[in-house]
């Protein structure tokens, strides 16, 4: 939380995780949290698991942009020049 007591932060939790052999995205759970809220999480192997609640998968293309993305924000960070090929 910030310094002042009237502002506030958002926090939020989601379960989730990435099949990569088709590149797609699960999500099982997401919600808000406020302060005070408690989240348990038990991990187990099981046989089967429960139906995500959503799942997108991903396109190349989207894959090769959102790479790209997270390229420029490293490089920024770390000071380096990306050079077109």
């Amino acid at each position: 939380m910030g310094s002042n007591p009237k502002e506030s932060e958002d926090m939020d939790f989601r379960v989730g995780g990435l099949i990569s052999r088709s590149n797609t995205f699960v999500d099982w759970a997401h919600g808000h949290l406020k302060d005070g809220d408690e989240i348990r999480i038990v991990v187990c192997e099981k046989a089967k698991v429960s139906k995500p609640k959503k799942s997108r998968t991903e396109s190349e293309r989207t894959k090769k942009k959102r790479k790209l993305e997270y390229l420029k924000r490293l490089a920024k960070e770390l000071s380096y020049e990306i050079k077109p090929a």
